[in-house]
C-alpha cells in the first residue's frame, strides 16, 4: 500500500567563527524557521575548536521534538519525534590529521514513520576535510566510504558539507535537492522509494560564512 509523509531536510554546518550569543541564535532560527513537523537536521562542525559548548545546547533545545544520533561526533543528526529510529550508524571513516581536522565519521539512522515499522529511510550526515594537499588521503577515504554505503544501503538522503563546489556523483540515481557551494543535499532512491521536492529555502547563520539550507519534500513508499 502506498504511504507518503513530508518532511524537511536541514543541512546546518555551524562553523568555527560563531560567538557563543551567535551560535545560540543560529541554533534557534534554524529551530523556528525550517517549516514542518517532521524536520530532519544534519549538524556539521559540532564543537570543533571554539568557544560555545555547542552540543549541550543542541540536546536542550531539540530534547522534546527530535532524538538525536552520533551525539558524540562532529555531526550529529536530529530525528524528529514523528519518526522511529530502527537502527542507528556511527562509523568512522577516516583518522584525523593533527592541527588540520579530528577524526571523520559518518553518521546515518535508519528511521521509519511512526506505526509503520516496515516504511524505512535513511538519513546521512558527513562532513568532508578541506580540499587542500595535506586532507587528500582523508577525503578519498570518505568518499570510497560514502560511496559504498549509498550503494549498499536502502533508499535515503545526505546531508554534507562537501568541501569543493560541484562535487562528483555518490550514489546512482542522484537528485541534487540543494546545491549551495560547498552544503548540499542529496536524494538516493530505490524501487519502492521516491521524493517529490516542495520547495527549498535557506536559514541565514552568523559566523564564518555558512547558511543552513533545507529542502522539503514528499517521501513515497510504494
Amino acid at each position: 500500500m502506498r504511504l507518503s509523509r513530508n518532511v524537511t531536510v536541514v543541512t546546518a554546518n555551524l562553523g568555527r567563527g560563531a560567538t557563543i550569543a551567535q551560535f545560540k541564535a543560529n541554533v534557534d532560527r534554524i529551530l523556528e524557521q525550517a517549516p514542518g513537523k517532521s524536520v530532519f537536521i544534519g549538524w556539521q562542525e559540532i564543537d570543533e575548536d571554539d568557544k560555545p559548548r555547542e552540543m549541550p545546547y543542541i540536546r536542550k533545545m531539540v530534547k522534546d521534538t527530535h532524538r538525536l544520533v552520533g551525539g558524540n561526533t562532529k555531526v550529529p543528526i536530529a530525528v524528529p519525534r514523528t519518526f522511529e529510529i530502527k537502527k542507528s550508524f556511527v562509523e568512522k571513516a577516516s583518522d584525523g590529521v593533527k592541527q588540520l581536522q579530528p577524526d571523520r565519521f559518518v553518521v546515518r539512522a535508519l528511521v521509519h514513520p511512526k506505526d509503520h515499522p516496515d516504511r524505512l529511510v535513511n538519513h546521512t550526515n558527513v562532513h568532508f576535510g578541506r580540499n587542500v594537499p595535506e586532507l587528500q588521503k582523508s577525503r578519498r577515504e570518505m568518499h570510497d566510504y560514502l560511496e559504498k554505503d549509498i550503494r549498499q544501503s536502502r533508499a535515503g538522503w545526505l546531508t554534507a558539507d562537501l568541501n569543493a563546489h560541484n562535487y562528483q556523483m555518490l550514489g546512482r540515481p542522484e537528485k541534487r535537492l540543494v546545491v549551495a557551494g560547498l552544503d548540499v543535499i542529496r536524494g538516493y532512491e530505490s524501487d519502492t522509494v521516491s521524493f517529490r521536492q516542495l520547495n527549498r529555502g535557506t536559514i541565514r547563520l552568523d559566523g564564518d560564512g555558512h547558511n543552513a539550507h533545507w529542502t522539503r519534500m514528499q517521501v513515497i513508499w510504494s
